[in-house]
């Protein structure tokens, strides 16, 4: 008589299988974190320069009369082109970009950087520091220089 035998897993095969499933997940779960937290952070960084550049534009052109700005709003996690300062702007000319809630904004002076007609300086040095997690990326404004690699520039104190 010929045996037969039963095809399938045994219990411990698929206990085996969950458990290198589960160390799989816990391996990678923070590198997948990780990566997210760049990509908003990278994302937030270039969103903020081009808007501070286009600030400028505005401002050296000066459109629609104004000077312009950036209004930086950690609170509602956003920042917003302006004609004018933060209290003081015309709101039709408004534009507001949102930015990942997991972001922190924090600047070294005040909450606007504003950019003169003509020449578009800025109104003061501003370093602007962006996190996310154990991440940051920085953006220095500096007279008419908006530099995405603050170790690149450093001020100039001495007044010349």
């Amino acid at each position: 008589m010929k045996r037969q035998y039963q095809s399938g897993f045994t219990l411990i095969e698929i206990v085996l299988v969950f458990i290198l499933v589960a160390i799989l997940i816990a391996i990678t779960t923070p590198l997948v974190v990780d990566t997210v937290r760049r990509a908003d952070l990278t994302a937030a960084h270039e969103s903020l320069y081009n808007a501070l550049n286009r600030a400028q534009q505005l401002s050296q052109s000066q459109t629609n009369g104004q000077v312009w700005g950036v209004c930086l709003d950690n609170t509602n996690k956003r920042y917003i082109i302006v004609a004018g300062t933060c209290s003081v702007r015309v709101t039709t000319y408004d534009e507001i970009i949102s930015i990942a809630s997991n972001i922190n904004i924090s600047i070294s002076s005040g909450d606007t950087i504003q950019f003169d007609s003509i020449k578009g300086n800025s109104n003061s040095w501003s370093s602007i520091t962006l996190t996310n997690g154990g991440f940051s990326k920085s953006i220095v404004i500096y007279n008419q220089i908006i530099n995405k690699d603050p170790a690149s520039l450093t001020p100039n104190t001495s007044g010349g």
